[in-house]
């Protein structure tokens, strides 16, 4: 009877022990699945907090949710990259939180990116997200709420809370309860200031802070320059971050923005890996 006794609880224990295994497993899956995105690469610190105040240090590869709030340290920044291809460089002192986030491919209806940035600033590469809906996309900010028309634009917010926005392809449109402008191509401005209360202002030139923060104009590529580029971004169809290499700040993020924006290769680097996890190595 003892050796029955004890032979029914090793098996318990067994199945239990296959049970969590599977859970564990089913959840790591379901992790993936579940992921807004991934760090491409950090200089300084790079954290990100739940909504139950739990927070995590992100490093190279680590994956970031929906309803998480990233921050950079001062002095840091952090390039990241979501499900629908979509790359940002998070500037110092940021703190950005990915409200609701989904991608089931680029023809999914239910697509949506719905972000808040609190403080700092950003430069970012529209991906599929908005492309079809331009209601799926949405960043607010404390002055106004940011939509796209498929674009490469920076956001920073300074102190007491007027909002800095600049366009290098594209368009975005600036939306507050006071009025509304555009900026890009096909609009009067590629620069405007929104501050709390007002309207959106266009600019003539790049504010200041942008350079400060690490933002600035693209420089124009020569045609030997396009093709030296195109040449050397051939192998990215397979894996884009295949160019970014392993030691975290090493890499210039702005910089290749603006050579690959400017080549007319965007299209032909992003790989076919709607989830982003298409990274050898």
């Amino acid at each position: 009877m003892n050796k029955l006794k004890q032979t029914l609880v090793l098996l318990t224990s067994l199945i239990s022990l296959l049970t969590l295994s599977s859970i564990a497993v089913a959840s790591t899956e379901a992790s993936k699945d579940n992921a807004a995105g991934f760090v491409i690469a950090v200089s300084g610190k790079l954290t990100a907090v739940d909504e139950k105040g739990k927070t995590r240090t992100l490093t190279r590869r680590s994956q970031f949710f929906a309803s998480e709030t990233l921050k950079t340290a001062a002095n840091s920044t952090a390039q990241i990259r979501f499900k629908d291809n979509a790359l940002m460089t998070l500037k110092p002192g940021t703190q950005l939180k990915i409200g609701e986030y989904h991608f089931g491919g680029s023809k999914d209806p239910e697509n949506k990116s719905f972000m808040e940035l609190l403080s700092g600033g950003f430069r970012t590469l529209s991906g599929s997200i908005g492309k079809l809906n331009q209601a799926a996309y949405r960043i607010d900010t404390p002055a106004a709420s940011i939509g796209i028309r498929g674009t490469d634009y920076e956001i920073v917010i300074a102190v007491g809370g007027k909002v800095f926005a600049a366009v290098h392809g594209g368009g975005i449109a600036l939306v507050n309860d006071i009025g509304e402008l555009d900026i890009g191509e096909g609009s009067e401005f590629l620069y405007a200031e929104i501050s709390p209360g007002q309207a959106p202002v266009g600019l003539e030139s790049l504010p200041e802070l942008f350079v400060k923060m690490g933002g600035g104009e693209g420089k124009a590529l020569t045609k030997e320059e396009k093709e030296a580029l195109a040449a050397k971004l051939e192998d990215l169809s397979e894996s884009f971050d295949s160019t970014i290499p392993d030691t975290d700040g090493a890499f210039d993020f702005d910089k290749f923005i603006d050579s690959v924006i400017q080549s007319g290769v965007f299209d032909d680097i992003i790989n076919e890996d709607p989830y982003g996890y298409g990274y050898g190595g």
